[in-house]
């Protein structure tokens, strides 16, 4: 039996054509199972994207694609089934991204309505607009002193609006 399951893992360890081989002893009672690799770091990735965090993750490191690219790129790099899945919770990110990019201008346009007061002032308009406690608050001073929010900021209101 030993040589028989040597020659199964041989076989099928680098196949992508085919997802294991399953070997019967003992007049069937015992059942060996021996799974290609590919197939192996397929479900791995599969179950990642069950999860909607992986998945935003996922948009974030592609630079925030549109809906199609995005399920493209799922279907190529996992598979048909996992990107049919994973609709849903797609929609939900591009709608999110949608409405992160309207608080963004928002911010903008407040901050170039403001652009002629000194930091302090600012400072107060802000605060009294967003409130001291609020993330927004802090993302208005990323976006006057940086020009644009970064990925974990970005990242940080696409979750407030998942999260509602």
């Amino acid at each position: 039996m030993e040589n028989n399951f040597t020659f199964a893992v041989d076989f099928i360890e680098n196949r992508q054509d085919i997802e294991g081989l399953v070997l019967y002893c003992n007049n069937n009672q015992v059942l060996k199972k021996c799974k290609s690799t590919y197939y192996l770091n397929i479900h791995a990735l599969k179950s990642k994207f069950d999860n909607i965090d992986n998945l935003i993750d996922l948009f974030c490191s592609l630079d925030y694609p549109d809906y199609q690219f995005f399920y493209n790129n799922i279907q190529e790099t996992v598979d048909y089934e996992t990107a049919q899945e994973s609709r849903s919770k797609i929609s939900q990110i591009i709608d999110a991204y949608k409405q992160v990019i309207d608080i963004i201008c928002g911010m903008v346009h407040f901050l170039e309505k403001r652009n002629s007061l000194s930091r302090k002032d600012l400072a107060a308009e802000i605060f009294n607009s967003y409130g001291k406690n609020s993330n927004k608050a802090g993302f208005l001073f990323i976006l006057k002193d940086k020009g644009s929010l970064d990925k974990n900021s970005i990242k940080k209101l696409l979750y407030q609006i998942l999260k509602k």
